[in-house]
């Protein structure tokens, strides 16, 4: 066995020979890489410079020629660019690849470059430049460079003349041992393998397990979300009809409104299962969640619920976590029925005042003095034989947590007020809560899976003197024959497209109204936006009015309307609509296009500019270019959300990419 001298000995001498030699080879290389790069840098390598240029020259343009250089010297800060068509003293200069250089001095550098393709028939520049020296970085470069090459020589030195002579002899020494021994060795190390692969085994079992039950919950979920709205259509048609239930006696009325109540309550509570862990805040209607309450209560509580909301739909929405809110609504009412003994009566409001949605519930229990009320606010205390008095405190919490105030108003013996405010936001672009049915059209489809929500739209258009069609979503490809019509698609049809899909690939989004409860999806929100789509949710088909829009001819004909859009199934969606209403229409594909007619049009024109315009060009910014012309009337039209953009001072509103004429 070699002593471990001798080893340590024969390998540094190794090493530091090798080492030599290595450094020298990157200095030598380092040297011609940089003399490289030097040489690179001095190269002009504008095309478009050296082709204008050479455009010049075939003209005979030296005016343009020296323009052209002069520009280029400024803004590159080269110090002289001279152009040179036969260079006499080119032979004293030395090439360097495609460039020759004739004098260096410092850092000034002085060179000829063929002006193209290497061809003297073109001519020659002759270029003076400034080279800053960067040899510190050289430096650096190259020290970094030989330590990371000696580190590995040393590595490999040491595993060839240190670890594996020192091996060798240690497995000799080894084999000598007795037999009992390396047994022994080999049963603790197959031992310690088995535990590490058994610990494997383990985690991945585990990782598995909780990708399977992620898998299970979202397609729970989804699952959740198809059955209710499958019960969404036919609870709606019934709702349409309790109101013409009087020849019924009382007790039958009464079943049949709480087996409505029961299905609604079936469907809210599959919406909501999912949403447990949401934590964000979403827009929503709070108008929505008011209806989805009582109708749970009616079924769960024997009590008369008085509701009066004194705004539309499109005033109700609010900033928050839905499943919250309606617990801690729920709570509040569930406490009015229980402080009241027989005959519960419940009255509720809902208004929208100075950007405030003010919510009163009103019972007529027995009420509480104010030491009580305090309690009952703070949690832990209750009035009731059964419960943990956490109710009130609970919904407290939650409407702070929302931004919101709520105070309790109770008079011994006379019940319960609870003043609810939370901060209101506008309603969704989305969002119609009405139906608006156009003068000009002459025919109404509607189209959904379930043939008793086909039926209550006859119902709810029945008084507009315009031919209602119906299509179930295997007659979907019929509503194509229609002409001058609206449609009303159900999103889930029960097909692999959905009525959403269909809407937009056959072109039908500007005369098309999505009906759906699934309107709180976002991927759903977000295409209805880009396409100009505008959505009725279900729960509001019931209350929502029917209008029908007159067109007053005369302000339109003389009013000229401008698109700017370089999407030319824009250009033919917005002339077909402007078609339909006697609208003067023009649409053009860039603001430079409109601008060369512009003398052709009215100051008052009203001019609609897409954001995304081509090459990159942002409809805000080109916009102002129309707006120094004179013109007022701009409106940026996009599909996206006007809050992701800043609106120009010259731009009057922001609009969507669907044709809703000024």
């Amino acid at each position: 066995m070699k002593s471990l001298s001798t080893i340590f000995n024969k390998y540094l001498i190794t090493v530091f020979g090798f080492q030599v030699l290595v450094g020298v080879g990157i200095v030598i290389a380092a040297n011609l890489v940089l003399l490289q790069n030097k040489h690179d840098k001095l190269l002009i390598s504008d095309q478009s410079f050296l082709d204008s240029l050479v455009l010049a020259g075939m003209r005979n343009d030296e005016l343009s020629r020296d323009m052209l250089i002069y520009e280029y010297v400024e803004e590159n800060k080269i110090d002289s660019i001279l152009f040179v068509s036969n260079p006499l003293d080119l032979n004293k200069c030395n090439k360097q690849e495609r460039i020759y250089i004739c004098s260096e001095v410092n850092s000034k550098v002085t060179f000829y470059q063929h002006l193209k393709d290497e061809n003297p028939e073109y001519g020659y520049l002759r270029i003076t430049r400034s080279i800053q020296s960067s040899w510190v970085y050289e430096i650096v470069l190259i020290f970094i460079l030989s330590v990371v090459i000696n580190f590995i020589i040393s590595i490999s030195g040491v595993r060839k003349y240190v670890k594996n002579p020192v091996e060798k002899d240690l497995s000799k020494l080894l084999a000598s041992l007795k037999d009992q021994r390396k047994e022994r060795l080999d049963i603790l190390e197959h031992s310690q393998i088995f535990d590490q692969f058994s610990l494997l085994v383990s985690s991945l079992s585990k990782v598995e397990n909780e990708k399977l039950k992620l898998q299970y919950a979202e397609e729970k979920v989804l699952l959740n979300r198809q059955i209710a709205h499958d019960i969404r259509s036919p609870l709606e048609a019934l709702k349409s009809i309790t109101s013409n239930l009087d020849s019924l006696d009382y007790n039958t009325k009464r079943i049949v409104k709480n087996s409505i109540g029961r299905i609604s309550d079936i469907a809210n509570g599959l919406l909501k299962t999912g949403k447990e862990e949401q934590k964000e805040f979403m827009p929503g209607s709070l108008g929505i969640l008011i209806d989805d309450i009582i109708s749970d209560k009616s079924f769960e509580r024997d009590a008369t619920i008085n509701y009066e909301s004194k705004i539309t739909y499109k005033d109700t929405y609010t900033l928050g976590n839905e499943n919250q809110l309606y617990r801690a609504i729920s709570n509040i009412i569930n406490n009015g029925i229980e402080a009241q003994d027989s005959d519960a009566k419940i009255d509720i409001e809902l208004d929208n005042l100075n950007g405030e949605l003010i919510l009163f519930v009103k019972d007529y229990g027995k009420g509480m003095d104010e030491q009580t009320a305090l309690k009952v606010l703070d949690g832990g205390y209750t009035t009731k034989e059964k419960g943990n008095g956490l109710g009130l405190s609970y919904a407290k919490k939650v409407i702070e947590e929302h931004d919101g105030n709520l105070v309790l108003n109770s008079n011994l013996g006379k019940g319960t007020e609870i003043k609810i405010s939370l901060p209101s936001i506008k309603a969704p672009k989305w969002l119609v809560d009405e139906l608006k049915v156009e003068e000009s059209a002459q025919k109404i489809v509607c189209v959904d899976d379930d043939p008793s929500f086909l039926e209550l739209y006859k119902d709810k258009f029945k008084e507009v003197g315009v031919e209602v069609i119906t299509f179930t979503e295997k007659e979907i490809e019929k509503t194509l024959n229609a002409e001058n019509a609206q449609y009303y698609f159900d999103y889930d049809l029960g097909r692999e497209d959905s009525g959403l899909d269909f809407i937009i690939e056959n072109g039908l989004a500007n005369f098309s109204t999505l009906v759906t409860s699934m309107h709180q999806d976002e991927d759903i929100q977000k295409r209805c936006i880009e396409n100009g789509i505008k959505i009725l949710p279900k729960q509001m088909f019931n209350k929502a009015s029917v209008e029908v829009v007159k067109i007053c001819l005369e302000t339109e004909v003389t009013k000229q309307y401008i698109l700017i859009d370089d999407d030319e199934l824009m250009h033919m969606t917005w002339k077909m609509e402007a078609d339909k209403k006697a609208i003067e229409f023009k649409a053009y594909s860039s603001v430079e296009e409109f601008i060369k007619d512009a003398d052709q049009y009215s100051k008052n024109t009203v001019i609609y500019v897409d954001s995304n315009l081509a090459d990159g060009l942002k409809g805000e910014i080109e916009s102002e270019k129309i707006s120094q012309l004179g013109f007022t009337e701009i409106y940026l039209a996009t599909g996206f959300s006007a809050d992701d953009l800043e609106k120009p001072e010259w731009i009057r509103e922001i609009v969507g990419k669907r044709p809703e004429f000024k």
